[in-house]
């Protein structure tokens, strides 16, 4: 485990390299994966590039949200997005993943 922020969590809003600066900039060792964000880069460059982000910074990736509610129904188009999104992050060596329920 690490120190590590979530900056939509406390209603900062901002972009993935946002977000890795903002751990970098007050001393945070990781921040959440924001793994949408990360598998669009990836899918337009490389993984090595979203990895070089977080490097550069000396910045951990943390957790991610998976792109589904396990609770409810979910169809094929989840999963495959899920796929994906599973493979960036374990790319990155981001193992933790978390659910959870928009209110």
């Amino acid at each position: 485990m690490f120190p590590n922020i979530n900056p939509g969590v406390i209603g900062i809003k901002t972009d993935l390299p946002g977000s890795v600066d903002l751990a970098q900039r007050y001393g945070w060792t990781g921040c959440d994966l924001p793994v949408a964000a990360a598998a669009q880069l990836a899918s337009t460059s490389s993984v090595d590039e979203v990895a070089a982000l977080f490097a550069q910074a000396s910045v951990q990736p943390g957790g991610w949200g998976m792109p589904l509610n396990w609770r409810e129904p979910y169809d094929q188009a989840a999963l495959a997005l899920l796929d994906v999104q599973a493979a960036v992050a374990a790319q990155l060596g981001c193992t933790r993943a978390y659910t959870h329920t928009h209110q």
